[in-house]
């Protein structure tokens, strides 16, 4: 048994390399929150969430470097959300906002290309993961069915609104930019 919870686990996500599951769960609270586990059983499972707000829906970039998911913790909206997966590529990130740099396209794929070539496997910086967290998407309604592009830069999400007759498709850079419906 992977999943010892007084209410079990809903939304399994495998990873790409099929060594973690990301799933919610409910805490005594009734407050969904998402954690990461190993399949082999060799580590507890991690809160990557921890927050009070209802956290769901997990779902993992083909890449490896990020794990999508859809939050309420705002204003009781649901949002897209997501955590860096490495601390690497969070710090990375960061910088590169800060400075304004951003790799040209070329230079990027082949970088992504030798990366994807040395280690299929996924790697996670358990330490402190619920700081890495970032918010995607801050629209009123409620955004929903969230999955990643392979690239892990593009995701694609569902929303609803109170004029809408359903829900509507996106899509959004992962920093919020870039929104096409």
């Amino acid at each position: 048994t992977l999943v010892d919870a007084w209410y079990g686990a809903g939304g399994i996500a495998w990873s790409p390399d099929s060594r973690y599951l990301a799933y919610n769960r409910s805490d005594l609270n009734f407050n969904e929150e998402i954690y990461i586990q190993s399949v082999d059983g060799s580590s507890d499972p991690v809160n990557i969430s921890m927050h009070p707000g209802n956290d769901y829906g997990a779902t993992w970039s083909k890449d490896g470097s990020k794990l999508a998911f859809i939050s309420d913790r705002n204003n009781d909206d649901a949002d897209v959300w997501f955590v860096w997966l490495k601390r690497e590529d969070w710090l990375k990130s960061e910088e590169e906002r800060e400075e304004g740099y951003y790799f040209d396209e070329d230079s990027k794929a082949d970088e992504e290309a030798t990366e994807a070539e040395e280690s299929e496997e996924i790697q996670i910086d358990f330490k402190n993961i619920h700081d890495r967290l970032q918010q995607v998407t801050y629209y009123s309604g409620s955004e929903s069915q969230v999955l990643v592009s392979a690239d892990g830069e593009t995701f694609y999400f569902t929303r609803q609104t109170a004029g809408s007759r359903g829900s509507d498709l996106f899509k959004i850079k992962f920093d919020g930019s870039d929104l096409s419906q």
